[in-house]
């Protein structure tokens, strides 16, 4: 941020000049520019995988199986593996 203003960075200043490798960053959970990118983030939630329709959706859209996605996704979203058998024998 500059001046209150948000400030975009060119993706090559993010990179390391010896590697061309991403450097990485820590990032303050409780700033307002985190918020900022939070609010513009497209996120996988766990109830894109509990609702049937968006599910086959994002499936469709992944180019696999209903399942393939469950056992993908839902671990990183945060559901537990004993869940992801109760969404695939969901009706």
């Amino acid at each position: 941020m500059e001046r209150g203003h948000l400030k975009t960075m060119p993706f090559e200043e993010l990179r390391d000049p010896a590697t061309g490798r991403t450097r990485i960053r820590m990032v303050d959970i409780h700033s307002p520019h985190y918020e900022v990118a939070r609010k513009y983030m497209i996120r996988l939630e766990p109830g894109d995988l509990e609702q049937p329709e968006m599910q086959a959706k994002l499936a469709m859209a992944a180019g696999v199986e209903s399942s393939e996605l469950e056992h993908l996704f839902a671990p990183i979203i945060g559901l537990h593996e004993e869940r992801v058998g109760l969404l695939s024998s969901a009706p």
